[in-house]
């Protein structure tokens, strides 16, 4: 539009146009997708806390615990795939649900969450 001798207004509208018209085009050709695949939350690329072992003293009622990992203390929480009642142990961490880890036994394979 500069080069045709438009006015600011008018630049600003075809720049918007364009880039509206610019997404759609590459949203439809699945470049730009809505969300990832996987949640970041098991992802071990994204969080480096997945895959790690903490050690579980004593487990309430509601299968959660204190831990002391990294220099603080954590709660935990147990996969809910793990039936059973947990025991004291080592526990490997599988998931982050905000500021609380899922936790599975460690003595269960971890799942790779990339394919």
């Amino acid at each position: 539009m500069a080069w045709l001798g438009g006015e600011l207004a008018w630049q600003l509208l075809a720049f918007s146009v364009l880039g509206i018209v610019g997404f759609f085009i590459l949203k439809s050709s699945g470049f730009v997708k809505r969300g990832a695949r996987h949640g970041a939350s098991r992802n071990t690329d994204v969080n480096l806390d997945i895959g790690q072992i903490v050690h579980v003293a004593d487990w309430s009622p509601m299968k959660t615990a204190v831990v002391q990992y990294r220099g603080a203390k954590w709660q935990v929480r147990l996969d809910p795939a793990v039936s059973g009642t947990p025991v004291t142990g080592s526990y490997r961490i599988v998931d982050v649900d905000g500021i609380v880890f899922v936790v599975a036994p460690a003595s269960e394979p971890l799942t790779s969450s990339s394919a």
